[in-house]
């Protein structure tokens, strides 16, 4: 993935590579266009031949940020869940006493994506969260973070409900 539009210049982001409902190779990835917040991007990419080219599109802008002092998009993860894409953005809650946040957007087309909600806001545990994941090992559900926190890529076991989209850990101290 090459750093080629307006929306990327200053370079191709995390993100996650997926195959998309009809077989097509896919990266939603943070595309960096400058120092400020309102300069990262959600952009979708899909390759028709292999994966030599990609045709590339904006899905998220500033605009949409859950507030000021986050992005849009930063280190997104990306899954499929019934009938709707889910997406886990690293963040930061903000303000006089900035937490770090997963907040998660869901789309139907992957091309317009909904801001839900931070969720795990029971968790006080750093300043900022990069690269959250949450994963399924059996009827657990595990969410990673990582870089931008003083304890390196701490984790916590709980569950995750798809009705109030809200993981709860069964312990606030992260592993």
């Amino acid at each position: 993935m090459w750093p080629d539009t307006a929306e990327d210049v200053k370079g191709v982001w995390s993100g996650n590579t997926f195959v998309g409902e009809d077989g097509t190779p896919c990266a939603l990835y943070t595309g960096y266009a400058g120092r400020s917040n309102e300069s990262r991007y959600g952009i979708l990419a899909r390759s028709r031949d292999g994966m030599l080219t990609w045709e590339k599109q904006v899905v998220m802008r500033s605009g949409q940020r859950p507030h000021p002092d986050t992005k849009v998009h930063h280190d997104g993860y990306i899954w499929r869940h019934a009938n709707s894409w889910y997406q886990l953005v690293g963040g930061t809650t903000g303000g006089a006493d900035p937490q770090g946040a997963a907040y998660l957007w869901t789309s139907e087309d992957l091309e317009t994506w909904r801001f839900r909600r931070n969720i795990a806001p029971g968790i006080k545990f750093g300043r900022f969260w990069e690269l959250p994941y949450l994963i399924w090992i059996d009827d657990r559900a595990v969410l990673f973070v990582g870089g931008g926190v003083v304890f390196k890529n701490p984790y916590w076991l709980g569950t995750f409900d798809y009705d109030t989209l809200v993981f709860a850990p069964d312990d606030p101290e992260p592993r």
